[in-house]
């Protein structure tokens, strides 16, 4: 204890007796400090994003590498039998597969109208996600009349009221009843801003339609594997899942990991390519070390 007070003494004396020359080492060391922490705090952010998300480490997106007349496009959409084919065709490495597709409407509750973004999405969809209910749950998203909503969005429409078991119309097509209330996603998820999932089912939903058009890619299909399976086996075995039903042009599918698709923008057969958010992370991470080391 009394070595410690000795050195506070001549640290102290140090800095009275070289005020100026102290006070600049002081400050750049605590602005180095500052920057370096800020900096850490954003890679923490971009490595973690999308961990809100429990099952993260299992999920993945179906991609498609698609060429016709001699053009190639790549791209995070797919095709609604894709899902059915995947899960009828890979019960052993897909737990879950569930199609979805994006929906900006008009919600009305009595003469209140909010215009809000969701999606249309299968049954399994709310537990691949493992949405945090805070009223009501998922398990009868099933009805073909259900639909989850935000709590932001309760509130808009419901005020202080128990929403569950309320009626909701989208755009005067559609009258779900909803099944539960779930906590508003973070900022640091790619769903981010959905403010309510309807039951892919309903009655006159776009998207029965297209139940067998292997051709139409307006569609996003996410799968859950099952905890011993990997992304790169199961790509390579889906890789031509869907040549045999496109005529005039060539279909590979690859499934693009969760945990990629913030820092993995860019994909083609072998997966991250290209100009991708990640080299900000490394570039950014060199530069807190310089500053902090500086």
């Amino acid at each position: 204890m009394t070595i410690l007070i000795n050195y506070i003494k001549i640290a102290c004396r140090n800095f009275i007796r070289n005020k100026f020359y102290s006070t600049i080492n002081i400050l750049g060391l605590a602005t180095g400090i500052a920057v370096a922490l800020l900096i850490g705090l954003w890679i923490w952010g971009e490595l973690s994003f999308n961990h809100y998300h429990k099952n993260h480490k299992s999920l993945g997106e179906i991609a498609s590498i698609i060429t016709f007349n001699g053009v190639t496009t790549t791209g995070e959409y797919a095709s609604v039998p894709i899902a059915e084919a995947l899960r009828n065709n890979y019960p052993e490495e897909i737990r879950n597969a569930s199609v979805t597709r994006g929906i900006n409407a008009g919600l009305l509750v009595r003469d209140k109208k909010i215009n809000a973004s969701g999606l249309w999405a299968e049954a399994s969809f709310p537990s691949m996600l493992t949405l945090n209910m805070k009223k009501g749950g998922y398990p009868g998203f099933r009805d073909p009349t259900a639909i989850l909503i935000s709590e932001s969005l309760a509130k808009s429409l419901f005020g202080e009221a128990d929403p569950v078991n309320k009626s909701i119309s989208i755009n005067h097509e559609y009258d779900l009843k909803v099944l539960g209330v779930y906590e508003d996603l973070p900022f640091n998820t790619t769903f981010h801003g959905v403010q309510f999932l309807a039951a892919w089912k309903n009655i006159n939903n776009t998207g029965n339609t297209q139940n067998d058009d292997w051709l139409d890619h307006h569609f996003q299909v996410f799968v859950q594997l099952q905890d011993q399976s990997r992304f790169e086996i199961l790509s390579s075995k889906i890789k031509n899942l869907s040549k045999a039903h496109i005529q005039g042009g060539w279909e590979e599918l690859m499934i693009h990991p969760m945990d990629r698709w913030h820092l993995y923008t860019n994909f083609n057969d072998q997966g991250g390519t290209g100009d991708e958010r990640i080299q900000f992370v490394w570039l950014f991470g060199i530069m807190g070390s310089f500053v902090l080391i500086l």
